[in-house]
C-alpha cells in the first residue's frame, strides 16, 4: 500500500497494480519492504499549472482505451472510464484477495464475462467468506 501511495503522492497512477508487478527485496536491509515496478501504463494525473507552483488534477477524458490487466483492473477500466487512483487501489485489492484465496471469481473468463462478474458478485463471495 505505502509503494501506492508514494506513486500517487507524486501525481502518478500506475494502472496495472497485480502481483506480478511486485517483488520483495533481496538483501537483509531490503527483504521486509515490498516493491512495485513496470510502469508501462502509468500516467501522470496531477499536472503543474504552467508559470506557477500550483498542481491540478488532470481532466478526465469522456472515453479512454482499456489498460491493464482484466483478471485484476477496476469495473471502471471495463466500461472505458478515465482511472484514478481508487483504480489502482481496487487492483490491490483483487491481488490480495487471490493470494489469499487462491482464485478469483472470474479467472478464466473473456473481458466482458468478467466486467459481468464484477459487476454482480456480493462480497462475501469475492471474500470466499462462509457464514
Amino acid at each position: 500500500l505505502k509503494a501506492l501511495k508514494d506513486l500517487h503522492s507524486i501525481g502518478f497512477i500506475h494502472r496495472d497494480v497485480k502481483p506480478l508487478n511486485f517483488s520483495l527485496g533481496s538483501t537483509q536491509s531490503t527483504k521486509r519492504l515490498l516493491f512495485l515496478f513496470d510502469f508501462g501504463l502509468s500516467r501522470q494525473i496531477i499536472l503543474t499549472v504552467q508559470g506557477t507552483n500550483e498542481a491540478k488534477l488532470r481532466e478526465p477524458r469522456r472515453k479512454v482505451v482499456f489498460r491493464g490487466t482484466v483478471r485484476y483492473c477496476s469495473l471502471n477500466v471495463h466500461q472505458h472510464k478515465e482511472q484514478g487512483r481508487h483504480d489502482d487501489l481496487i487492483s490491490l485489492l483483487y491481488s490480495i484477495v487471490e493470494l489469499i484465496t487462491g482464485e478469483l471469481p472470474w479467472r478464466g473468463l473473456n473481458r466482458r464475462e468478467s466486467a459481468n462478474v464484477k459487476a454482480t458478485i456480493p462480497d462475501k463471495k469475492l471474500f470466499n467468506v462462509k457464514f
